[in-house]
């Protein structure tokens, strides 16, 4: 190992165990232009694929859009910055993630380092939750210590799951220690008591498996699927749950409380009953967004602009010393994006999600070749979902489009057709 390469690898384990351990979105921001910057003076191979050229020009549209309209609204300077600073998150995450890959050269190192870091980050969640002092077992408190969710011990699980299958991902050789990582990793995913982890599991899963193909094979399992799933919502809807009584009852009330939290926003309400409004929170602010939109035609078309608020109606206790009642962003991430740059800005995000999702039907004379693939496009069904609750690509707690650049370059150097690229 030469010294550039080694600084290239060091500089990879840092960057990760930043990006995972820290959510402060500055912090996130400046260390990935940080890194973007370093990796392009040292050495001599900066370029990026036709694929990736092809994102993050429409998300830069997006960004462009956004910044366009808010030039003509009467929002503050820090609110409109603050925006930019959200959208080009993921623009900035995603290409450190393709230019780590493409300087280190060395996937088996990447993906072996995902696999530890996501390993130690399970032992000192677990380790955190041992060390609470809780006389009851009590959902809100282990969430609130250990954390709400981890994507990279979903995405280090799924990796692990499939390494016999494809060869590209068996990266631990000893299968005693691949086992003892599933089991702590496994054990640690499950105490986050997260929907949206599992979510993002069966959704690897299946498109890793080719099953997010349309086929008549598709078909049939994603019917027996919608079937299944229908049954159980409607056994979970005649249960009576009380989310204070166990972690398994208090999970199974947020997996039924989930499609009404998301759509149906309470008839009414009082701005001093919070738990009534909370239960149905994403739907309530979403709800707002879309009414401030109504009365002028364009602001469906282009949005109403970066340094746009969200009117609450009342001032909520999430933040501030007393609490806030304009909100610069959603949970419901095609309600956020269609607020802040109408249906042009919405229809360029799917734009994006469909080029990532139709990775799957890639061909490879090798077949294990198809597992980088498989990945992109399971990314784009699991950003397709979790736009839904915690903003998909944009959410500013998650890292994942870290893991988005890295297989994207993973995919280009598999490719038959490495020569379509653009120089940087």
């Amino acid at each position: 190992m030469n010294s550039v390469e080694f600084i290239y690898k060091t500089m990879f384990i840092v960057y990760l165990i930043i990006q995972i351990q820290f959510n402060q979105i500055e912090l996130v921001v400046s260390s990935s232009i940080f890194c973007i910057c370093s990796l392009l003076i040292i050495g001599n191979r900066n370029y990026i694929s036709k694929n990736l050229f092809n994102i993050l020009f429409l998300l830069i549209f997006i960004v462009l859009l956004g910044i366009s309209v808010g030039l003509i609204n009467d929002s503050s300077f820090y609110d409109k910055l603050r925006d930019i600073l959200h959208f080009t998150k993921p623009i900035i995450l995603i290409m450190a993630g393709y230019l780590f890959s493409l300087k280190i050269n060395d996937n088996k190192f990447i993906l072996k380092t995902i696999l530890i870091v996501a390993f130690i980050i399970s032992i000192k969640h677990l380790i955190t939750l041992a060390s609470l002092n809780l006389k009851v077992i009590d959902i809100g408190q282990i969430r609130q210590n250990g954390g709400d969710a981890s994507f990279i011990e979903l995405f280090a699980l799924i990796l692990l799951i499939f390494r016999k299958r494809f060869n590209l991902l068996n990266v631990i050789s000893s299968n005693k220690i691949n086992n003892i990582f599933i089991i702590v990793i496994l054990t640690s995913s499950l105490f986050y008591f997260s929907r949206t982890m599992i979510l993002g599991f069966f959704t690897f899963y299946v498109s890793i498996l080719g099953y997010t193909k349309f086929s008549k094979k598709a078909i049939k399992y994603s019917s027996i699927t919608a079937i299944t799933l229908i049954i159980l919502y409607i056994i979970l809807s005649s249960i009576k749950l009380d989310p204070t009584s166990s972690p398994a009852q208090s999970l199974l009330f947020k997996i039924r409380n989930a499609p009404s939290e998301v759509f149906e926003s309470p008839k009414k309400y009082s701005p001093n009953n919070h738990k009534e409004i909370y239960e149905h929170w994403r739907a309530y602010e979403a709800s707002n967004a879309l009414n401030q939109m109504s009365g002028n035609p364009m602001n469906y078309l282009i949005g109403k602009g970066f340094g746009s608020l969200i009117d609450l109606k009342f001032m909520a206790p999430i933040g501030g010393l007393n609490g806030l009642r304009y909100i610069p962003h959603l949970h419901n991430g095609y309600i956020y994006i269609f607020f802040k740059t109408g249906c042009l800005g919405l229809l360029i995000y799917l734009l994006v999600l469909y080029s990532l999702y139709k990775k799957v039907y890639d061909n490879f004379k090798d077949k294990h070749k198809v597992i980088y693939s498989r990945i992109i496009s399971g990314f784009a069904l699991y950003f397709f979902f979790t736009t839904l609750i915690i903003t998909g690509i944009y959410n500013l707690k998650e890292a994942s489009v870290i893991f988005l650049g890295i297989f994207l370059y993973f995919a280009h150097k598999s490719s038959t057709n490495k020569k379509i690229y653009y120089d940087i």
